[in-house]
């Protein structure tokens, strides 16, 4: 039988699963995409940059033929030089595309600005304790912050600053908290 600190740690280690999928699928068509087009380009060094982070956010998943794939394409541009075939490109647009189809029924779209969505609002209190936490942990780039999605999710605009904290882009989440008025 599990702990609840064993179950606590489950939950934390499901939900921070589920934004790196989120975070993937919303963002790694840019990588293939802008690694494609640098190739196209002879931009070998922005193409490595983006096979890297292929690379790397296929093994966080464990998605290893993926990560196989973009990391023979990787190191077929080390030093800067173009020496990546068609086939191993195949390979990687067909285990890029496998991820895809695999990952996309996983990601939710929970969050919606519609104000009916929004329970009892805090108090002035509340709200300026929260504030002053979630700058607090932004600007550490601590992802407990992503805890305090389901308060914020009470504050009428803040849906862009609650997708930025679930992409984990604690620099612009950090910028949008900065534009609100409470």
């Amino acid at each position: 039988m599990q702990s609840e600190d064993e179950n606590e740690r489950t939950k934390d280690d499901i939900e921070l699963r589920r934004k790196l999928i989120n975070n993937f699928v919303k963002r790694s068509s840019d990588d293939y995409n802008e690694m494609i087009r640098a190739l196209n380009a002879g931009d070998i060094k922005l193409a490595h940059r983006k096979a890297h982070a292929l690379k790397g956010n296929a093994g966080l998943l464990g998605i290893t033929a993926l990560q196989y794939a973009a990391r023979d394409v990787e190191d077929k541009l080390k030093d800067g030089i173009n020496k990546v075939t068609g086939e191993q490109l195949t390979v990687l647009e067909k285990e890029y595309n496998a991820a895809l189809a695999e990952l996309e029924p996983l990601v939710k779209e929970s969050y919606r600005s519609d104000e009916s969505d929004f329970t009892e609002p805090l108090d002035p209190e509340e709200l300026q304790e929260l504030k002053i936490n979630l700058e607090t942990l932004l600007v550490t780039g601590n992802m407990e912050c992503i805890e305090l999605i389901d308060k914020l999710r009470r504050i009428p605009g803040t849906t862009e600053l609650i997708l930025q904290i679930d992409d984990l882009d604690f620099r612009k989440a950090l910028l949008s908290l900065s534009k609100l008025n409470w």
